[in-house]
């Protein structure tokens, strides 16, 4: 009853960002959410101001902050792992909460990851966080208290005598626990405000941008460069400083043994592709734009937890459709693979992982932000 409504009212929301005529219904709906909609904000405000005036706490490390102001996915994911490569792997860890693990029912803070050996698994740490402990040569730590993962990480560093600098923060723009160094809000170039109400009414957590340093839009390959330049002279109107532009970008393929594979080998063929995450249109999208000559989809919820009946229903298909690839993303993988590996009817069916990356529009932006987040964190030292 509960998926049944949140589909429901996602699919409204939906509605409105495309200005699609809604029935009576769904009208009447609608203006609940919106009445809804103002008692939120007030409470959101009032929680929000109290952490950011009272919880905050320094910590040894430089601290940059990566979030979103809406529900869903904007690409926090493969925006980190550019991060990690443009401060350098060996100077950063990354902090998450570990959604999807079922450590993100405790408080306490746990390793996944010390950059060098994976110490946990994605049932218990979460996907994002075990992806990014495959993918990345980098300590990662998850836990609902940011400081106790913060202290954690430095235990890491007076243990082994490794020198962190940088510590990412993924999903925290409304997260107050440690004071932040350096904070990136992402926007989807496609929809930045949704459909411009905030929860229940819209996907939007709330409407303030002013506590980013730079606001980068993500897919914004996917507008014209008109409608691009329009988005960017709305968000410098509304006091936005610094807007970057980028796309998400495949960049090759793994198979079931993590072997480097060219995204072409499935051009031309039967590809059947599944995933559990937030940007689930952007990776049909992907796929699509390899060109397989036919493709069928299956969407899971967000942090989606397979079972054995997920994957049986997989195989059925594959082998009734007669499919010539399956392909899912890394993050989906991380949660499947043991299953995969073990079960011999799975031998059959090769099985692709899509590796997505972020890149700017420009060039010239990539050195720009590297260069603004050094001198801002030079400033920040004096």
């Amino acid at each position: 009853m509960m998926i049944e409504l949140r589909n429901f009212i996602t699919n409204l929301w939906q509605k409105t960002v495309e200005q699609r005529k809604l029935n009576f219904f769904e009208h009447c709906v609608f203006l609940f959410l919106n009445i809804l909609e103002y008692p939120y904000r007030v409470f959101f405000w009032c929680i929000n101001f109290l952490k950011l005036h009272t919880g905050s706490k320094r910590v040894s490390f430089k601290v940059i902050s990566v979030g979103n102001i809406s529900v869903g996915g904007t690409g926090k994911s493969v925006f980190i792992s550019m991060l990690v490569d443009l401060l350098k792997p060996s100077s950063s860890a990354i902090l998450l909460r570990g959604y999807g693990g079922s450590n993100v029912r405790k408080k306490e803070s746990l390793l996944v990851c010390d950059g060098k050996e994976i110490l946990s698994t994605p049932e218990i740490c979460g996907d994002e966080a075990f992806m990014h402990s495959t993918m990345l040569n980098t300590p990662v730590v998850v836990g609902k208290n940011r400081f106790k993962s913060a202290n954690l990480l430095n235990d890491l560093c007076q243990a082994s005598g490794i020198k962190i600098e940088y510590i990412l923060l993924d999903d925290a723009y409304q997260n107050h626990q440690l004071k932040k160094d350096f904070e990136i809000l992402l926007l989807d170039a496609r929809k930045p405000f949704e459909n411009g109400h905030c929860l229940p009414a819209g996907a939007l957590r709330e409407k303030d941008l002013s506590r980013s340093d730079v606001v980068v839009l993500t897919h914004a390959d996917k507008i014209t460069g008109t409608q691009l330049e329009l988005e960017k002279q709305k968000l410098i109107s509304l006091g936005v400083k610094y807007v970057f532009a980028g796309k998400h970008v495949s960049k090759t393929m793994h198979d079931k043994k993590m072997q480097q594979i060219d995204v072409d080998i499935i051009s031309g063929k039967k590809v059947f592709a599944f995933a559990g995450i937030g940007s689930f249109d952007q990776f049909k999208q992907t796929v699509d734009e390899c060109l397989p000559s036919f493709g069928k989809f299956k969407k899971f919820e967000d942090h989606h937890e397979y079972t054995q009946g997920d994957l049986d229903e997989i195989y059925n298909l594959v082998n009734q459709i007669k499919f010539d690839f399956v392909v899912t993303t890394l993050k989906d993988w991380v949660k499947i693979k043991n299953i995969i590996m073990h079960d011999d009817k799975f031998k059959s069916i090769d099985f692709y992982v899509l590796d997505v990356g972020f890149e700017f529009l420009n060039d010239s932006e990539y050195s720009r932000l590297e260069c603004f987040i050094h001198n801002k964190l030079c400033l920040k030292e004096m």
